[in-house]
């Protein structure tokens, strides 16, 4: 389960840094709206590690606790 919430979100960095890319030559305004996804993709990945970490975390409990 860990693999692919890493695979995730090594894709979601790539799309990241293609846009960034394709975003660099546009001017300061663009750089804002980076810096914004940047962000979010981070805040996403949080979640998802948080997320992983506990619901691990409640099935092993659960799992101790049958016969």
């Amino acid at each position: 389960m860990f693999d692919t919430t890493r695979a995730a979100v090594r894709y979601l960095a790539g799309r990241l840094q293609a846009r960034i890319g394709a975003r660099s030559d546009n001017g300061q305004e663009s750089g804002a709206l980076t810096l914004e996804w940047i962000i979010i993709a981070a805040a996403i990945a949080l979640a998802a590690v948080g997320a992983v970490a506990f619901f691990a975390t409640e099935v092993t409990k659960y799992t101790n606790q049958l016969p």
